[in-house]
């Protein structure tokens, strides 16, 4: 699409979708390492959306912690990671709309190592890098593969639809190996609704005696909801939408400074904005708070009818994974987000920043 400036495109069910795609491909390609299977590497905090269609391709996952600054991976926690798992594929998000700030070393490592290196622009649509070897370029075009997504909540939202995005591949493999697919339905809604309230139940009672059992099934349950496609009316509703991307980033990125203004201007002793760097594209209004705040926040404004997220959790525990991840670990327990809208800036900041004083109020009685 010439509106992402990549040299390929596909249109895809949902950035999942292109995942998937991608995975599938390169293992009928190439031989995993020792004959064991594909390994694809991952942030610990990434959405489970971009780990489900790995299991589905048949790789394994394996985890890399990140930055507890802003949550993205950093070049030497991947070379870390990669010493000790030997990935075939690594998946790096631009977590929050903020660019990857070590993408060029990164991408070197990869190309090192023989690496399959795909940019996860899910949250990051329209970002540049800025400064470096990289200064100028948009996100998507430093990997070998790229991948959006226009679903809920993200930078262009039409609520499902994603694209998969190459400098150097022409994709003609993609459209064949997605031809298998089923096509987007009402089924894949509800099953949607389902996941969602089921993945909130587990984070809201963790530790509890079926998290375990049901962690272990979503993964074949909920299949048809990360993988399928597009008919042609929904594929040109993604393309009209996408035509918009300019007038929405500049629209973000006004809505951003204005909110932060406000923030400063309250100068919060218990949170700071999230470090939104030139070139990002804020996925939300992120900021942190004190850890002994982080629950009773979310409380409070979900009493007051404030909608607050707490994106993006350590997905450890939903591979059953049981390693440490410090930094990722860190971040779940201080980072929330608001909707980034003209009522986010009217009215919402301020309510969060009045909740957030009244909680410091009574921590100091």
């Amino acid at each position: 699409m010439t509106q992402l400036q990549q040299k390929h495109s596909i249109i895809t069910g949902r950035g999942a979708t292109a995942i998937y795609l991608v995975l599938l491909h390169h293992a009928s390609q190439r031989e995993a390492r020792d004959g064991r299977r594909h390994i694809m590497l991952a942030p610990a905090n990434v959405c489970y959306a971009a780990l489900y269609p790995a299991l589905y391709a048949n790789w394994s996952v394996r985890l890399c912690d990140v930055s507890p600054t802003d949550g993205n991976l950093t070049f030497d926690l991947v070379q870390q990671a990669f010493d000790e798992h030997c990935p075939d594929a690594l998946l790096v998000p631009h977590m929050y709309g903020q660019p990857v700030a070590d993408m060029h070393d990164i991408q070197t490592l990869c190309n090192d190592r023989g690496v399959i290196l795909i940019e996860d622009c899910a949250s990051a649509m329209g970002g540049t890098y800025v400064g470096g070897p990289l200064d100028g370029r948009p996100l998507g075009t430093v990997g070998d593969y790229a991948v959006f997504s226009t679903g809920y909540a993200k930078v262009v939202d039409v609520g499902f639809g994603g694209f998969l995005t190459s400098e150097s591949d022409s994709l003609g493999w993609a459209e064949e190996l997605e031809h298998d697919l089923p096509l987007r339905s009402s089924q894949t809604e509800q099953t949607e609704t389902l996941f969602s309230k089921v993945y909130r139940t587990l984070r809201s009672y963790p530790d509890g005696v079926l998290d375990k059992a049901v962690y272990e099934a979503l993964p074949t349950a909920s299949r048809d909801l990360f993988l399928f496609r597009l008919n042609n009316a929904d594929k040109q509703i993604v393309v009209q939408e996408l035509a918009k991307l300019g007038d929405i980033v500049q629209r973000r990125r006004e809505l951003l400074a204005a909110c932060g203004q406000i923030w400063s201007q309250a100068q919060p002793e218990q949170a700071r904005m999230f470090p939104y760097r030139p070139g990002s594209v804020p996925w939300r209004f992120s900021f942190f708070v004190r850890p002994e705040l982080h629950r009773p926040l979310i409380d409070a404004c979900l009493q007051e009818g404030v909608p607050i997220s707490d994106w993006y959790p350590s997905i450890a525990p939903m591979l059953g994974d049981m390693g440490s991840y410090p930094g990722a670990e860190e971040n779940e327990r201080s980072i929330l987000n608001l909707p980034l809208n003209t009522q986010t800036h009217d009215k919402t900041i301020m309510q969060v920043l009045s909740l957030l004083s009244g909680l410091q109020r009574g921590e100091q009685r």
